[in-house]
């Protein structure tokens, strides 16, 4: 999946571990160019992200996911997000999550004119030197 530079938005953790079917991360945080054009976030919020079209082969429906955090704190050209966790029925299905991959959100559909029309936000993990998994090649890792 392309993302243009202005619209891609990282989340970068630490450290992630796969619990009672949510990915749970320490030192979550949202980074990339996305982060000079987007409204400010509140804490104890959440959004919706869509893996289907990278997940398709792997889930047997749609494979949308809540990424929620607790707190916010704007800091050192990051958006560090508290108690943030991924969660979804799907989970199960999927492989874990590395220490090392990102989660990459495109923002396109989400500009001011186009936000209302569109609930999900178009999502795919990746390696941290912006490598996306194919699991259709049968790249499981």
């Amino acid at each position: 999946m392309y993302i243009q530079d202005k619209y891609r938005l990282e989340l970068l953790w630490d450290s992630v571990v796969k619990e009672d079917g949510a990915f749970k991360f320490k030192n979550a945080r949202f980074s990339g160019p996305a982060l000079n054009n987007i409204a400010k976030i509140s804490g104890d919020d959440n959004i919706d992200l869509d893996f289907t079209e990278q997940y398709l082969i792997l889930i047997p429906n749609f494979y949308i996911a809540k990424l929620s955090w607790k707190k916010v704190d704007y800091a050192f050209g990051y958006i560090v997000l508290g108690d943030c966790i991924l969660q979804s029925k799907n989970i199960k299905f999927v492989p874990v999550l590395r220490n090392s991959d990102k989660i990459t959100i495109d923002l396109y559909a989400h500009e001011q004119k186009r936000h209302a029309f569109n609930l999900v936000y178009k999502s795919v993990v990746q390696t941290q030197d912006n490598r996306q998994y194919n699991f259709k090649d049968g790249n499981l890792r």
